[in-house]
């Protein structure tokens, strides 16, 4: 008996998509393009496991009910800090923070700011390790709560960072953002709210991702939960610090560390599948390892990189 058409065109999920054909590449052309890259630089299995995953991924995006998860969530912060082993919602969990604080100046009597510190991990981290007493801002109210009773040595207040110069006027030594920066809705106002609270010559360090110009047309650009991304766009940060009351120091490109920390942080989701699954659902597990996956390959395939920018606050 003939099967009805409709049944055939329907998408088999356990087979590889038809990644030629006419409609799917008029649908999703940022994935065409994420596909011709991967065929130039990966074998055939690797390029059809990572597609694989940015298909999957798309169509939760692109669906009339798309997915409620969201990774910078109370939920999805928590999954993320089960399977980092701490309140770490930023790359490189302890790593990352040694790198970027291994160049500024050292003294636990000096203050610093964590914007968007998330569960408060990296503010701990930072004052933990004598680099000075820190004050963490986020906008997102359960893991200021959470961190407040995690660290009660540590300040932390429910603060937007456009808003973040109402916490003091010329206090902070040093600032400090890791993996926030992109997120923040008005960029230029978080900075010169920045630099109203900085002290002057105080240090800025920015840790973030950043677009080579190719961000948006990645599959990974074109996911419901980035689409309010803006990384960095190196060629034009030294004018945006300029413009809100800073001076650029110096660019530290750490793509192949980005590259590094992702495929670590991919392999560890699935090797913990069964304890995140347990604390969080499958549905979360599934959508976070599939996330992180593409994250990694849009990385590593060049649509986006990494670096800690750092500047300084001019004296008076």
């Amino acid at each position: 008996m003939q099967r009805r058409k409709e049944e055939t065109d329907k998408p088999q999920m356990n087979q590889p998509p038809d990644y030629g054909g006419q409609a799917f590449t008029f649908h999703f052309p940022p994935l065409t393009n994420h596909c011709l890259l991967l065929t130039a630089h990966c074998s055939p299995l690797t390029a059809h496991r990572s597609l694989l995953t940015a298909y999957r991924l798309l169509l939760t995006a692109y669906s009339p009910h798309p997915s409620p998860m969201r990774l910078n969530s109370f939920q999805g912060k928590r999954l993320l800090a089960l399977a980092r082993g701490g309140d770490y919602a930023h790359a490189g969990e302890t790593d990352s923070i040694d790198l970027v604080w291994n160049p500024l100046p050292k003294n636990p009597d000096q203050r610093v700011l964590d914007a968007g510190c998330g569960r408060g991990g990296t503010a701990a981290y930072i004052q933990r390790a004598g680099w000075g007493k820190v004050t963490g801002i986020d906008i997102e109210g359960e893991s200021i709560q959470r961190a407040r009773e995690i660290y009660p040595e540590i300040t932390f207040d429910v603060c937007s960072v456009e808003e973040a110069a109402r916490i003091g006027s010329g206090i902070f030594d040093i600032i400090c953002c890791f993996n926030s920066f992109y997120a923040f809705s008005d960029q230029p106002a978080a900075l010169r709210a920045f630099a109203h609270s900085a002290k002057p010559e105080a240090h800025l360090a920015i840790f973030e991702y950043t677009d080579p110009g190719t961000f948006k047309q990645s599959a990974l650009g074109q996911h419901v939960e980035l689409l309010g991304w803006h990384p960095l766009i190196l060629s034009t940060i030294s004018t945006l610090l300029t413009e809100t009351g800073w001076t650029l120091d110096t660019i530290q490109d750490v793509t192949t560390d980005y590259i590094r920390w992702y495929k670590t942080f991919s392999d560890r989701i699935r090797e913990l599948r069964p304890k995140l699954i347990e604390e969080c659902g499958i549905e979360t597990w599934q959508y976070a390892s599939n996330f992180y996956d593409l994250m990694h390959e849009t990385i590593k395939t060049g649509y986006m990189g990494g670096a800690i920018v750092y500047a300084k606050h001019p004296a008076n």
